[in-house]
């Protein structure tokens, strides 16, 4: 992202600190440390098992980035987010202005829908140590869903390669499903 684009996006911030929010063209947001993540896998893992905790963060990360699909109205074009040719570069950006990690879109097909998306230095993935299963639920299910708002279709997300587990990157595989 150049520099001056990011001094226009700063340019929208805003902090209440009466209330103790920052917003972002009235949308609310928060500072995030980026083991927070890993911690809620980890603490998730221990109450209710891998696959518990896997489930919990996929499902409810996947329907809460409806929110996250909003604010990326806000911060792009809709047309530069619904298109194919585009939604990597958008994606790539949202994802360096977050703070989430380096993004590449691999493959776009919206139509079937199957995208795939390279990630590295995820914020859940560098939280946990050495993983013999992918961790970055929170980070798929927002993926997954944010697939959903462009497509219109139910989608289901996989992580096929997790630096938590010893990878070079984190890869997800999101496909249209029949659920």
């Amino acid at each position: 992202m150049s520099f001056l684009k990011y001094l226009k996006l700063m340019a929208h911030v805003r902090i209440r600190s009466k209330e103790g929010h920052i917003l972002y063209k009235g949308e609310r947001l928060i500072l995030t440390p980026p083991d927070t993540y890993g911690k809620l896998y980890e603490r998730l893992t221990k109450i209710v098992g891998k696959g518990g905790a896997a489930s919990a963060l996929y499902t409810g990360s996947k329907e809460s980035s409806k929110s996250i699909y909003r604010l990326m109205l806000k911060l792009f074009r809709e047309e530069d987010i619904k298109s194919e040719d585009t939604f990597g570069k958008t994606l790539e950006e949202l994802m360096s202005i977050s703070g989430y990690g380096k993004a590449e879109a691999l493959k776009v097909d919206f139509e079937k829908p199957e995208v795939v998306i390279r990630v590295r230095g995820f914020i859940t993935s560098s939280g946990v140590d050495k993983s013999d299963v992918p961790v970055c639920n929170v980070e798929r299910g927002v993926l997954t869903g944010i697939i959903e708002c462009i497509t219109g279709k139910t989608c289901t997300g996989r992580e096929v390669k997790c630096q938590a587990m010893g990878d070079e990157y984190c890869e997800f595989i999101i496909t249209g499903s029949d659920e």
